[in-house]
């Protein structure tokens, strides 16, 4: 990793820039649209547990990781920090969101990224370096299987998001023959009351959290 640069969001907070200098051989601070450290077309998006659920909750950490299949090889968001601690004191604080909450978003999410825990930033920053490293080595590590379905990622993307069953998500997919992230967030109220079955508020829903 030493001859092309980690690339670092220049919105990450100064401490954070500073450990990614100690951690990574080089690096090179830039404004990135899609996760918070690349290096090459490996891409990592990093949370504490109290981000990552304010992000569940506004859907912001759905639309990072889309952006992310969309645009890398290999793409990956790390959790950092005491689950449990964080939800207690979040219910201290009359911001209830329950395991059950947690543990169902970190479903969501794996059907579009691969979502990793650690204890603490430390960690955070070992994982990354270790998967860039593992990511880019040119050893075949994957199984051979069956390509993937990446419509089944877009009905899931679309059901949690857009607040719709799958049954529903499948109709509005095979109606526009979706086949990508990019061609689902462009679709129009418009678009989606075409489809019978979506009226107005399906459709205003749909668009407001695929935006």
């Amino acid at each position: 990793m030493k001859n092309e640069p980690v690339l670092v969001d220049n919105r990450e907070t100064e401490h954070r820039k500073k450990l990614a200098s100690k951690h990574f051989d080089n690096v090179m601070v830039k404004q990135l649209q899609y996760g918070d450290y690349v290096y090459k077309d490996v891409a990592v998006e990093f949370k504490t547990v109290k981000d990552f659920i304010g992000s569940v909750k506004d859907k912001r950490v759905f639309n990072q990781s889309v952006g992310m299949n969309e645009h890398y090889r290999k793409h990956y968001v790390i959790v950092y920090g005491d689950v449990g601690k964080t939800l207690r004191e979040l219910y201290h604080l009359r911001h209830v969101f329950t395991i059950q909450q947690y543990l169902g978003a970190v479903a969501s999410l794996s059907q579009i990224t691969q979502v990793l825990k650690v204890d603490n930033e430390a960690q955070a920053f070992k994982l990354a370096k270790s998967l860039f490293e593992k990511s880019t080595d040119g050893k075949n590590r994957t199984i051979p299987k069956k390509p993937p379905n990446n419509e089944n990622k877009i009905i899931g993307v679309l059901s949690y998001l857009g607040g719709i069953n799958n049954t529903r998500a499948e109709k509005l997919v095979s109606e526009f023959d979706i086949h990508s992230f990019e061609e689902l967030i462009n679709l129009s109220e418009d678009d989606i009351k075409s489809v019978k079955g979506f009226g107005d508020k399906t459709a205003k829903n749909i668009v407001r959290w695929l935006k």
